[in-house]
């Protein structure tokens, strides 16, 4: 009788991120990637030139990375707050409609 042996290869940054808590819901994500080893995360926004910014904000705040998006890239940065708006708005919508609350309350 043989026995099948399966071999599972996970990342260390893949496994700490499964790990680390809760999910990341803002839109600012999108612009960030978490530098895990420096507890910090990186500004992936591009110039028009394609040079990416690389600047590092302290922690994962989402308040922190917006303020920086804020101050260093205002067009991005009310592009993102115009997405998250119209993001609540339409969650708030489908609340508010009488058979999408007794199916959420289920």
């Amino acid at each position: 009788m043989q026995i099948a042996c399966i071999r599972i290869v996970i990342s260390m940054s893949s496994l700490i991120k499964v790990l680390s808590g809760r999910k990341k819901e803002s839109l600012v994500w999108t612009y960030f990637e978490e530098q895990l080893n420096l507890r910090k995360s990186k500004c992936l926004v591009a110039d028009e030139k394609g040079k990416v910014c690389g600047h590092l904000v302290a922690g994962k705040n989402a308040t922190n990375l917006k303020s920086h998006l804020e101050k260093h890239h205002s067009e991005v940065f009310k592009k993102m707050t115009e997405n998250e708006h119209e993001r609540r708005t339409s969650v708030k919508r489908k609340l508010d409609e009488p058979g999408e609350r007794l199916m959420s309350m289920s």
